[in-house]
């Protein structure tokens, strides 16, 4: 099946990769092709959800090569990419192109310095760039103030640190905030900056959420849950270099968990969450590929999921 078929570096596998990563992620954006087909919306300019597939096409791509060149599994594979792609199609079709882009982007290199750190007798320029894209995920949403701890924590899982690299990694989340006051002060118009920490938007939750989205938000959590599960089962089996990742992924899916319950699960943490699962999910088809009712399992649950969001999508229309 593709599972196995995936778990391979060919031109025919490369194929099969960036085919169902595009098909599952063009599922997304149906509904809004379809209402602009039949004339209920009007477009100028091409709109941000025809590049959405793309975008998730490009971050699929980078998350696998950043497990690869990590030397993070045993094997070259394309899972860690489809898991990754897997987990943003509930999501990618209600974000806009920029947010997924750039959020993307810095999760995963969050995920490739974790992945580094490990390896490194000192860590000071990884512990400054995980600062740094901290900084500018904070720039970029005031909730991410909250994961900053706990991505400390995650670091001195994997290695512990000394006062420069602790100096480093706060220096590396000033940064951003310095040069982004240094442009208010030039300009002379400190909106930016005052609006930096927009606290009224906190703990305001969405109730637009429809019956299927819950149906299709509870299928993922449960695909999570299971995947920890299954993790923890084999914890004691795993080797060293594994299970201190594991514990600063859990550190990483803990800090969303904490920025969900202040500002409901906005789309945004679904990009921060994707790299630390799919790890988790890579690793569990690596202990268990050769079971062919997992695989089945799988592909069962995949098909209900794109079922609930193809309903979803026509239930709207």
């Amino acid at each position: 099946m593709w599972l196995s078929y995936l778990h391979k570096r060919t031109p025919g596998a490369t194929f099969l990769f960036v085919v169902i990563v595009l098909v599952l992620l063009t599922i997304t954006i149906i509904q809004p092709i379809i209402q602009f087909l039949n004339g209920q919306t009007t477009l100028t300019t091409p709109p941000h959800y025809l590049f959405l597939p793309l975008i998730g096409l490009l971050l699929a791509s980078f998350c696998n090569r950043v497990y690869v060149i990590a030397d993070t599994f045993e094997k070259a594979t394309f899972w860690p990419g489809y898991f990754y792609a897997f987990l943003l199609f509930n999501i990618i079709g209600q974000t806009s192109s920029y947010e997924a882009l750039t959020h993307g982007t810095l999760a995963i290199l969050i995920t490739y310095e974790l992945l580094k750190i490990h390896f490194n007798s000192t860590a000071l320029k990884n512990t400054y760039n995980l600062g740094m894209y901290m900084g500018l995920a904070f720039m970029l949403k005031s909730e991410m103030i909250f994961a900053i701890p706990f991505l400390l924590y995650a670091i001195t899982n994997l290695k512990p640190l000394n006062f420069r690299e602790y100096m480093l990694y706060f220096l590396g989340i000033v940064t951003p905030l310095y040069f982004l006051y240094a442009y208010c002060f030039l300009v002379d118009d400190f909106n930016l900056w005052n609006n930096l920490l927009p606290y009224e938007t906190w703990f305001q939750f969405s109730s637009t959420i429809s019956i299927l989205n819950w149906i299709q938000w509870g299928l993922v959590i449960i695909f999570m849950t299971a995947v920890l599960f299954l993790t923890f089962i084999q914890y004691n089996s795993l080797p060293v270099y594994i299970r201190r990742m594991s514990s600063a992924m859990l550190f990483i899916i803990g800090a969303i968990t904490l920025i969900a319950m202040v500002s409901s699960f906005s789309g945004f943490l679904i990009f921060y969450l994707a790299p630390a699962f799919t790890f988790f999910a890579t690793m569990l088809m690596l202990k268990y590929s050769k079971n062919p009712r997992l695989e089945l399992i799988h592909i069962i649950f995949v098909l209900i999921i794109i079922g609930t969001q193809l309903l979803s999508t026509f239930v709207q229309l």
